[in-house]
């Protein structure tokens, strides 16, 4: 089955300048976007990682005044990946790519398969915030584009 291109939501088409109202269900729930900046999740480590992202992020998406507070959940889970991703490197550099089993031999740190999963995640979830150049580019866009002048359209 055919995946189709994704459904680009209603607040991001009028700023885009692309509404068509026609085309837009009539009783869609419309989730109010948030002016300041929610507390931290609890199991946050105090002045870690997941804490400062997530002061950094949910500023930026408030200024950007695309977050709503049913996104939470994402943001919550992108910074949970950026601490784990960060600390998943920090171990690699420490250990090197490889490390040694109990049986003596030598295996791949499992640090690298962290990271690379976390940054999948990052990837992920960066996207559906629009965290990454090109999401960002296609949520955030001012104004429908104006056509160019015509020097014979009075013709």
């Amino acid at each position: 089955m055919a995946k189709g291109r994704k459904v680009t939501p209603l607040p991001v088409k009028e700023r885009k300048g692309t509404v068509r109202k026609c085309r837009e269900p009539q009783n869609a729930p419309v989730a109010e976007a948030l002016k300041e900046v929610p507390d931290v999740p609890d199991y946050f480590v105090v002045g870690g990682l997941a804490m400062q992202m997530w002061y950094r992020v949910t500023r930026w998406l408030i200024a950007q005044d695309i977050i709503a507070k049913v996104d939470l959940h994402n943001v919550e889970a992108f910074c949970f990946a950026y601490e784990t991703w960060r600390i998943a490197g920090e171990e690699l550099r420490d250990g090197g790519p490889t490390i040694m089993n109990p049986q003596g031999s030598v295996i791949k740190n499992p640090a690298a398969t962290v990271m690379k999963e976390a940054s999948g995640e990052l990837r992920a979830f960066g996207a559906l915030l629009g965290l990454n150049p090109a999401d960002r580019s296609r949520m955030i866009t001012g104004g429908a584009k104006q056509k160019p002048d015509n020097e014979f359209s009075e013709f």
